[in-house]
């Protein structure tokens, strides 16, 4: 066994230890190595914005949230029925509008967009005509295959304006 003294000869030591200060300086390394990854991977990556120009959007707040009070004060619900046809002059898109008190509302214009939420297809939008007591129907063109659709309706009488969203499933 090799023992080294120290120059003041106080303490003696193995020549086998002189390799544990360098593994504190091989951690140290390790952790700035990985600190500079994860900077490079956080500059480097996505912003977090999730919307565009979110500066103009966050001063348009104030807008969206007349919009909704003036939507709320109108007291309008439009139930929707969405239902595969049985013949090719069937209606598909079904909707009741109905006031504050449950009366029918007559004399809306409606739109309804389809989309479907699990294909990158392109929403499908139809003008409903109204069929009376404030109900409102339309037809699909082309094929409206089983499983979920995403419908957003939008109604408008004069300066009124009420969009409602609805998911519904087709068997």
């Amino acid at each position: 066994m090799n023992v080294v003294l120290t120059r003041t000869g106080a303490r003696a030591r193995k020549a086998g230890d002189r390799w544990i200060p360098w593994i504190f300086v091989a951690g140290m390394l390790v952790v700035v190595a990985v600190n500079v990854g994860l900077v490079y991977f956080a500059v480097d990556s996505w912003t977090g914005l999730a919307v565009e120009r979110p500066y103009e959007r966050g001063l348009a707040y104030n807008k969206i949230l007349a919009a909704a009070a003036r939507q709320e004060a109108l007291g309008w619900h439009l139930n929707l029925s969405l239902r595969r046809p049985d013949h090719a002059s069937d209606d598909v898109v079904i909707i009741e509008a109905r006031d504050r008190d449950g009366r029918p509302l007559n004399g809306l214009t409606i739109e309804a967009e389809l989309t479907r939420p699990l294909e990158p297809t392109p929403p499908q939008i139809y003008a409903l005509r109204p069929v009376g007591e404030g109900r409102y129907a339309g037809r699909i063109d082309g094929e409206l295959r089983p499983g979920q659709w995403d419908v957003r309706l939008s109604a408008f009488r004069g300066d009124d304006v009420f969009h409602a969203r609805h998911r519904a499933f087709l068997r």
